[in-house]
């Protein structure tokens, strides 16, 4: 089942107006930094700038369009083997019987693609099963991806506080 996430409207002012203004920077910088001249069957471009300049000028458009990738796709989807969590061109799996515990949570410091103050924590276990990750993921309906989570994956069980954790 595919989950859209959720973005709060500070969050779309402030990564889209990030995003544009990096990709308006970049073509500033390479605009300004070389000099087209027209010859007779020539074309003679010369540098006013540095070539970290230009290569700056080049990469930050690419990073603004990034920024509002991410932005814009970002999607939670749970299929029968991985919960998959895809942020622009960033793509995650993780096995739904690695999870351990999920929570709704608000606040806190986040570890994953989230535009909203309301998010999804997830616990699992990461590589041979002795360490324990986390990621935070902010879906539209948090409570009704917790209940796509629990019918996915049968070892969570809900909790009185409307968590979900793994049998021991």
């Amino acid at each position: 089942m595919l989950h859209r996430a959720k973005n709060d409207g500070w969050v779309n002012w402030v990564a889209g107006l990030a995003g544009l203004a990096m990709a308006v920077a970049g073509v500033g910088l390479v605009y300004n930094g070389v000099e087209i001249a027209f010859a007779p069957e020539l074309l003679v471009l010369s540098l006013r700038t540095t070539p970290f300049m230009l290569l700056l000028g080049a990469l930050l458009p690419v990073f603004g369009v990034c920024l509002i990738w991410c932005l814009l796709a970002t999607c939670y989807e749970i299929s029968f083997e991985n919960l998959i969590v895809q942020s622009g061109p960033s793509l995650r799996r993780i096995p739904l019987d690695s999870i351990v515990a999920a929570r709704i949570s608000r606040g806190g410091l986040p570890r994953g693609p989230i535009g909203s103050r309301q998010m999804v924590r997830i616990d699992h276990r990461k590589g041979n099963g002795d360490r324990v990750g986390s990621i935070v993921i902010s879906p539209r309906d948090p409570t009704a991806f917790l209940e796509s989570l629990a019918q996915a994956a049968p070892a969570l069980r809900r909790q009185a506080d409307r968590s979900l954790r793994a049998e021991a």
